[in-house]
């Protein structure tokens, strides 16, 4: 991930984890990966889990494979914008939005489709960058 957490950020990202781990509705292998790994879940879907490290990091874990450090920055944008909805204080974390960007016409700049469906086209922004000629 290209931007690092404020050091209050950091903080609340491990209160958050903490209250995570003792949270007995949350899921019981999310909350094991999230003990092992010390990073707090933040997105997940039938290919996974994405969560982050007090530190910044984000972590990618395919169910039927392992663990690593997440590369695609779209999937940091969508597991930041996912997280937003329970901790807007991520939003630190996202991409500025620029004076060029455009909002989205697919989510009409919501950043979500039908029942908090993240937005394929801006990742959950809500906004994109002009497409390139």
């Amino acid at each position: 991930m290209s931007r690092r957490p404020s050091e209050r950020l950091r903080r609340y990202l491990q209160q958050w984890l903490e209250q995570f781990l003792l949270n007995p509705s949350e899921s019981a292998d999310q909350r094991q990966l999230a003990r092992e790994s010390g990073a707090l879940p933040l997105y997940g879907d039938l290919g996974g889990l994405i969560a982050i490290h007090p530190d910044g990091t984000v972590l990618t874990y395919e169910w039927e494979t392992s663990r690593s450090e997440v590369t695609d920055e779209r999937w940091t944008v969508v597991a930041l914008t996912n997280g937003c909805r329970k901790h807007p204080e991520l939003r630190e974390l996202l991409p500025p939005r620029t004076a060029s960007a455009l909002d989205c016409a697919t989510c009409t700049g919501t950043g979500s489709l039908a029942h908090s469906v993240t937005c394929g086209t801006c990742l959950g922004l809500g906004w994109h960058e002009p497409e390139a000629d």
